[in-house]
């Protein structure tokens, strides 16, 4: 928040307007596409070797079911979604927003983003 404050007084000291929107994005940890992170990580080369192999079974490893009365549904592959409360969700939701943060900079915007709040 300070941040943001500062960068609006140095707008302000400068003769420029502040226009500020946030977006808050609901259940957005829950909606980031494993297939398409790990494109964006491979792209950025942020990380490789030992590293990549292990992200790459984090994200793709895990499955779930369903026991319910006594039945229990087929497994699936869990394809979306990042765990909420690791140490890794924020950083790899950023990983997953950047196109955003990188196309609002494009445009000479000033941009802040933390976990899911861009």
């Amino acid at each position: 928040m300070l941040k943001v404050l500062a960068d609006t007084y140095v707008a302000a000291d400068s003769g420029h307007m502040t226009l500020l929107s946030l977006l808050d994005l609901n259940a957005a940890f829950d909606t980031v596409d494993h297939s398409i992170l790990m494109e964006r990580l491979w792209r950025s080369k942020s990380i490789v070797g030992r590293s990549w192999d292990w992200l790459k079974y984090y994200l793709t490893g895990p499955s779930q079911f369903v026991h319910f009365n006594g039945e229990v549904s087929a497994i699936m592959p869990v394809t979306y979604g990042i765990l909420q409360g690791s140490v890794l969700g924020p950083v790899l939701f950023l990983s997953y927003a950047a196109c955003a943060i990188k196309f609002a900079e494009e445009c000479g915007l000033s941009t802040h983003a933390y976990a899911d709040d861009l």
